[in-house]
């Protein structure tokens, strides 16, 4: 008859942070140094048997070429993305030695905090060595990651969100001691595989089912006590958490002796924050927490049972955006723009100010702007279709001779909008609404002022003498290079508040 030694849930955290630089048609030798995983493992002893836990930390940088080439690869069809597999593996004489596959059964693998990652099975996995678990992305993230105009900042912001994997079990004194022999520590590997499928593979010329591996590590899990064959062991005490409201506290582990390390996984619900976090020991002494990011915090437990207090406050910035920080020179801005209704998110958390921005997601702020209006001009451009969400907003810009199309009649509704396009059509946008457009500034200033189309420079001396157009690095004013969303954002800011009437 098996064992069944994983007997109930605790906390064993996975928290996963994916920051992918995109660079068309990269390919690189294997190199994962720009990627960072630090794992922590533990088996507290108490009356017979052992609380086992787990913590791992996942962070894979831009410079990590192998991942960048992997996913840009993917996004070529929908289809690769869908089978991508991001599998993390833990690996030490406990997990091989004393765990069986049918010890896995009844524990749940739970992914919290996340919109972009799924779980592709809801058990954990016994493999050779360990465990792993592994997930993939979900069905929004494929939709938005197979968007051909997206760019290098756009992937890189859907794959970095945060995702929690939590999983834990208990031994029984014996089985830790056929694992491990005694000892009090032992060596945990663990590591990171992307895999793609074969068809991936073979239209690329790679070797079918070819992994990645993308980050690894290795920490000592500490057993403590040291177990022995007659059981004995050094007490423990209980981690209380208090009921809160508006969001999650877990501890790993639940109870723990004397020098053991306890972490604590602070999940608020949407729309709040971690307001104040305290762990208190039995003689009302507060217990030194240290903040580890990412909702993690990290305490040495005392010889007393202690309480971990948390509470949480709602976000009183009504701005939701995580990638925008108060002390950025584009805050005021993009507070602006999000308040009003001239632009939004990339999702309901991010802005992602360093994506460039389109054509036609200029011209829809500005349609937006006007409240919609709708239009009977039909679609006149080859290359703008007539059911998606730039269409109404291009007819409606282009009969009033706000927006115009290329010489070969196309729109370029994906091409990436520059410096001077942008002026030009602000500047037909505050000729249409019949503001004072008057304001000139010579353009000698700037070094490569001649790089100024003759089709813009009306436009760019009145950006630049209205204070919408600023020089860059260097003094340049950089006519053809593309608008950021942040710069998209501040300019738009200080149309409406200098120009507008």
């Amino acid at each position: 008859m098996k064992r069944k030694m994983w007997k109930r849930l605790a906390s064993l955290a996975l928290a996963t942070v994916l920051t992918v630089g995109l660079i068309p048609g990269a390919q690189a030798a294997a190199d994962y140094s720009g990627a960072v995983l630090e794992i922590e493992g533990s088996a507290t002893g108490a009356n017979g048997q052992y609380d086992v836990s787990y913590s791992a930390s996942l962070k894979i940088l831009n410079e990590t070429s192998e991942i960048v080439a992997l996913v840009n690869t993917a996004r070529v069809n929908e289809n690769w993305l869908e089978s991508l597999r991001f599998t993390c593996y833990l690996e030490d004489a406990l997990l091989k030695d004393a765990l069986t596959e049918s010890d896995l059964e009844g524990v749940s693998l739970e992914i919290t905090g996340t919109n972009n990652y799924e779980a592709v099975s809801t058990n954990p996995v016994k493999t050779e060595n360990g465990v792993s678990a592994t997930y993939q992305l979900t069905e929004g993230a494929v939709e938005r990651l197979s968007d051909s105009t997206l760019s290098a900042e756009g992937v890189a912001d859907i794959l970095a969100e945060e995702m929690n994997i939590a999983f834990t079990g208990t031994l029984t004194n014996s089985e830790v001691w056929n694992a491990v022999g005694g000892d009090n520590s032992i060596p945990t590997t663990g590591y990171i595989l992307v895999t793609y499928d074969e068809s991936m593979a073979e239209d690329n010329g790679f070797t079918a089912g070819t992994s990645v591996r993308v980050a690894e590590a290795v920490c000592t899990t500490t057993i403590y006590p040291i177990a022995s064959s007659g059981g004995s062991s050094s007490p423990t005490y209980p981690v209380e958490t208090e009921d809160t409201s508006n969001g999650e506290v877990k501890t790993t582990p639940t109870r723990a002796s004397k020098g053991t390390l306890v972490t604590i996984t602070v999940t608020p619900k949407a729309g709040y924050e971690v307001a104040t976090l305290s762990v208190i020991d039995e003689d009302g002494n507060e217990v030194k927490v240290t903040d580890k990011g990412n909702g993690k915090y990290t305490f040495t437990m005392p010889a007393s049972e202690v309480s971990v207090n948390v509470t949480f406050a709602e976000i009183s910035d009504d701005m939701p955006f995580v990638d925008v920080a108060e002390n950025d020179w584009f805050y005021d801005a993009v507070y602006y723009v999000y308040d009003s209704g001239l632009m939004e998110g990339t999702s309901s958390t991010t802005f992602a100010p360093m994506l460039t921005t389109t054509r036609s997601m200029v011209t829809t702020i500005l349609w937006r702007a006007e409240g919609q209006p709708q239009t009977d001009n039909t679609v006149s451009y080859p290359d703008v279709e007539a059911d998606t969400w730039y269409t109404e907003a291009i007819c409606w810009g282009t009969e009033e001779g706000i927006v115009k199309g290329y010489g070969d009649g196309n729109f370029g509704p994906n091409d990436l909008i520059t410096r001077e396009q942008f002026a030009t059509i602000l500047y037909r946008y505050a000729q249409y609404k019949g503001y004072d457009v008057s304001a000139s500034d010579d353009l000698s200033a700037f070094p490569d002022a001649d790089q100024t189309g003759s089709w813009a420079v009306d436009a760019v001396k009145w950006a630049v003498g209205s204070g919408l157009l600023n020089g860059k690095d260097g003094g340049l004013l950089d006519p053809l290079g593309v608008a950021s969303r942040a710069e998209v954002a501040t300019i738009l800011m200080r149309f409406m508040e200098n120009i507008a009437e």
